[in-house]
């Protein structure tokens, strides 16, 4: 069910997340504004899911099976994404890809 949502959610992240050509604007726990993160920055899994409406076990599988971007590991539970992989696959999902 989630899946079928996916095509509209990402359309109404990419309102919310508005992509720039350095950058991608996100929304982040304390802060009433979103705030700027340049592209050479890490984005964790929370805010990934923010802008990427799948839940956790569907990221992980889009992962292994390349659909997703394969993120950096800093330690055992931590898991990041930089921003320009996160905005390029915004792109590819808003292009239909």
């Amino acid at each position: 069910v989630r899946e079928v949502q996916t095509e509209n959610s990402v359309q109404q992240k990419m309102q919310m997340a508005t992509s720039l050509e350095h950058g991608l604007y996100v929304h982040h726990a304390g802060y009433k504004e979103p705030i700027f993160v340049p592209d050479s920055a890490f984005l964790r899994l929370p805010q990934v899911l923010q802008l990427i409406p799948v839940g956790k076990s569907t990221w992980w599988r889009g992962v292994a099976s390349g659909r997703f971007p394969r993120g950096y590991r800093l330690g055992h539970n931590t898991t990041m994404w930089r921003v320009s992989a996160i905005r390029q696959l915004l792109s590819q999902l808003s292009n239909g890809e």
